[in-house]
């Protein structure tokens, strides 16, 4: 009997406890705006590069989904937990397990104090992910998040934080046109379309990309009609900006918008003759269907040829990171674009994703006369 009594609680004890090349084809660039990139007007029979991801699927998708997500049942298609209205919150308290105790204790703290805050907007029928609180709750979450990195031993502890708060979150906040009008930190806001305005005007406003501007309304990326008095979801990035962080060991890549998760991504790096480089450096150009010139021989292939293989996007790295001509690309040529050591040195991403992330970042340039203009921050952490 003892033993039966022993076995009984192991058993129980150990179900709870389960629980980022050189870029020839130079950006547009009009110092004439406000030195901001494309400042006309997108032209609304353009074909959108992503719009196989965000175009007809959203628009068509975005009401529903809007719908699932103020009801609490909204299902991330990248997150492996229950939806956010609840289910799971009932068994994630504080992290997985024992693996939690590894983060810093104001990490600890932060999430528990999140996590009872994310219980007491259930508790009073409201959801987590569209109330007022939303902002601060994907902030926090975010902070624990980033406390993960590097740490191998806390790679469950973030899987959690992703499936269950983090990405139901920001599904919400940065992949649905449904308003947030309440939001205490002021982080998101609404703008109401007034006559002669267009995407481009207002994305240059808020440190924001047309195409992002359009994909928030469930439009095609690249349109450009809007309609006088149109209330738009916009957020404050001009200051706050955009941030990648790319894990080599574990070849993913988290994008944060604001200092808050958006997405996660998995990529390809630099095989270990020419090595993706470890450190800290920013986007100094943004591209679409770019030239590339081959690194072993010399040969300058552009977009569509056949031996063009880093796909509709190029985003370059500041040559100070160590090497010059390295950056973010998609992959057209032979063996995997993800998971592995295969590239010369850039970070590779599969080629709908990358026009995701094109679609989400912001224009920049480099002035002749050498000064970088971008419409907000966009910093690279590469990591280990």
């Amino acid at each position: 009997m003892k033993a039966f009594l022993v076995l009984v609680i192991l058993a129980a004890g150990g179900w709870f406890g389960y629980q980022w090349v050189t870029a020839e084809g130079a950006e547009t660039y009009d110092a004439s705006a406000d030195s901001e990139v494309g400042s006309t007007t997108p032209d609304a029979d353009e074909t959108a590069e992503g719009s196989d991801h965000f175009g007809a699927a959203l628009v068509a998708s975005d009401r529903e989904r809007a719908g699932r997500q103020a009801s609490g049942s909204e299902r991330s298609p990248r997150s492996r937990g229950e939806s956010a209205n609840g289910a799971s919150a009932q068994r994630s308290s504080g992290g997985n397990g024992a693996a939690a105790e590894a983060l810093p204790q104001a990490m600890r703290d932060l999430r528990k104090r999140s996590d009872a805050r994310w219980q007491e907007i259930l508790d009073a029928g409201e959801n987590p992910v569209t109330h007022a609180d939303t902002v601060r709750l994907a902030r926090d979450y975010s902070r624990v998040l980033r406390a993960t990195y590097g740490k191998p031993g806390l790679q469950a502890v973030a899987e959690e934080l992703l499936a269950e708060r983090l990405q139901p979150l920001a599904d919400s906040l940065f992949f649905s046109s449904a308003p947030l009008r309440d939001d205490a930190s002021g982080f998101v806001q609404s703008h109401v379309v007034q006559s002669g305005e267009n995407p481009n005007d207002i994305g240059r406003a808020y440190g924001m990309s047309y195409q992002f501007i359009n994909m928030l309304r469930g439009a095609d990326p690249e349109s450009g009609n809007l309609r006088v008095g149109e209330r738009l979801k916009v957020f404050d990035l001009k200051d706050r900006g955009y941030q990648l962080y790319i894990s080599k060991s574990e070849f993913r890549m988290d994008l944060f918008v604001g200092d808050i998760f958006a997405r996660r991504y998995d990529v390809g790096i630099g095989e270990d003759i020419t090595p993706t480089p470890a450190g800290t450096t920013h986007i100094t150009a943004r591209e679409r269907e770019p030239q590339w010139t081959d690194p072993k021989t010399s040969q300058v292939y552009d977009y569509g040829h056949p031996g063009h293989i880093i796909g509709p996007v190029w985003l370059a790295f500041d040559p100070k990171i160590g090497r010059n001509g390295l950056g973010i690309h998609g992959y057209t040529g032979s063996g995997n674009a993800v998971g592995t050591r295969e590239s010369n040195g850039c970070v590779r991403m599969r080629n709908d994703e990358v026009r995701e992330l094109y679609n989400i970042l912001v224009p920049c340039a480099t002035t002749r006369d050498g000064r970088f203009i971008s419409r907000a921050p966009m910093t690279v952490t590469i990591i280990e």
